[in-house]
């Protein structure tokens, strides 16, 4: 029988919580967490579940659908471009839904002639199998301002006839009147598209400026060189500027082919051609790659590469001597010529120089012209002020027709060359001093002195020789030739 104390005890443990065991618990919490992983394995994409791999395997069937969904509606933006803005719709009815054409025809007669048209930004979606949604900026430039407006195509897919624009919503952010030449380059623009004449024409421009810097470099004319370049195009290429101008300062016969012009963005030119170089040592073949920049100064080169496709060093052709081949036969002595035929002979040549300059004799004992420092100053004077004040017309009347140019250009095209080359500095100051006059005969003289030459675009300091002869009309130059000091 179990005492009172017993009987307490017993009835105090049956009304508390019986405690938990430790080794119970641990077990229990282990039973959880390895539910929750294999709920989380079957259930959860985490990176190894099956559902993680079925997702990535969509992922990447969704991918490779966009991707190449992508690239047909790039393509159906730039003939949307042409139909919409630069060229006839007419040509481009393929491009648009029949309700399109219905609800959207007043939209192609309201657009302006675009000169230029430049896409940024685009967004594409594929919003269904069939449905797809176009977002970009877009900028129409015209000849007087240009418009920049955000843009919205909704496109559908046929089975049959592929993608078609079906609904365009536009909404202008700004219009501007900004001439073109002096919008910066967008170096970012997913689409740049020219019209075909404003391609034509900065085609023909761009082909010209390549021809005068040619022409610039044959003459090494440095002034000109400079004038086709953009600022510091040296250091891009890690010289000095002199070290650069050096290259320009020997005289070359340059010839230029194959030039083509391509447009990769809104104020930039690609330009690739052949050059044929030959100097007096050497003639090489490069094929040369130039990027241009339309700038306010009209289209410059900003960056060059050239490389060398064959080189030839010209050996000087040394005739043989005569000696070697025929051998020289001896010279008699003359005969002695009597006295009285030689005293015959000397008065009959002075009767005919006598004739032949109207009484005045030529001889040792004839009074030679004298010389003609002022007409040739003159002529230096007013070549000087003609070449400061642009004066093209009167600058080239100084120059012979048997003038014969440093690079060996026929003298037509030289004249050419020189009107577009004084044509492109704003203003131009020459200054001479140290003239020396050395006339050779009535008809022959060499002027040289030292040049300073001064311009916005570039100056230096030069000595020119120029070779002048009588002609009718006057002292004409018929070559010249620059040192540098």
């Amino acid at each position: 029988m179990r005492s009172t104390e017993t009987r307490i005890f017993t009835s105090f443990k049956s009304h508390h919580r019986p405690r938990i065991d430790g080794r119970f618990f641990l077990t229990s919490m282990i039973a959880f967490f390895a539910v929750a992983a294999v709920l989380v394995y079957l259930y959860v994409p985490t990176p190894i579940s099956p559902g993680k791999q079925q997702l990535e395997t969509n992922n990447l069937r969704s991918t490779s659908f966009n991707h190449s969904e992508e690239l047909a509606i790039k393509k159906i933006l730039v003939e949307y471009v042409h139909a919409m803005l630069l060229e006839e719709p007419d040509n481009y009815k393929t491009l648009f839904t029949s309700n399109f054409s219905n609800s959207n025809g007043s939209d192609r007669t309201m657009m302006p002639q675009a000169t230029s048209v430049q896409i940024s930004q685009p967004t594409i979606s594929l919003t269904s199998t069939n449905d797809a949604r176009v977002r970009f900026t877009q900028i129409i430039r015209t000849s007087n301002n240009s418009l920049q407006s955000q843009e919205r195509l909704l496109l559908k897919r046929a089975s049959t006839t592929g993608w078609r624009i079906d609904k365009r919503a536009s909404q202008p952010v700004m219009n501007s009147i900004l001439p073109v030449k002096n919008m910066s380059p967008d170096y970012n623009s997913f689409l740049y598209i020219k019209s075909e004449q404003e391609k034509q024409q900065d085609t023909k421009t761009i082909k010209e400026l390549i021809q005068f810097w040619a022409d610039a470099r044959a003459e090494a004319d440095i002034e000109a060189v400079v004038t086709t370049y953009g600022q510091d195009i040296w250091e891009r290429r890690g010289i000095t500027k002199d070290q650069w101008l050096e290259e320009f300062r020997n005289p070359k016969n340059v010839t230029i082919t194959n030039v083509n012009v391509v447009f990769p963005g809104q104020n930039l030119a690609e330009v690739t051609l052949n050059e044929k170089i030959k100097d007096n040592n050497r003639q090489a073949y490069f094929d040369t790659h130039l990027m241009l920049q339309l700038s306010d100064n009209g289209w410059l080169i900003a960056d060059e590469d050239s490389k060398i496709v064959s080189e030839q060093i010209l050996q000087p052709i040394i005739p043989p001597q005569l000696e070697s081949i025929v051998k020289a036969k001896a010279i008699s002595e003359p005969k002695p010529i009597p006295k009285a035929k030689t005293i015959a002979k000397a008065e009959a040549t002075t009767t005919a120089k006598i004739n032949s300059n109207n009484g005045v004799k030529t001889g040792s004992t004839a009074n030679p012209k004298p010389l003609e420092t002022t007409a040739i100053n003159n002529l230096v004077s007013q070549w000087q002020q003609a070449w400061s004040s642009k004066d093209i017309d009167a600058y080239l009347g100084h120059y012979s027709d048997n003038f014969e140019p440093k690079s060996g250009m026929d003298v037509e095209k030289w004249r050419h060359y020189r009107r577009s080359r004084l044509g492109k500095p704003k203003s131009i100051d020459i200054q001479i001093s140290k003239l020396r006059i050395e006339q050779k005969n009535e008809t022959k003289a060499l002027v040289s002195f030292i040049q300073e030459y001064k311009s916005d675009l570039y100056q230096d300091k030069t000595k020119k020789t120029l070779s002048l002869v009588y002609e009718d009309n006057g002292w004409k130059i018929v070559a010249e030739n620059t040192t540098s000091l």
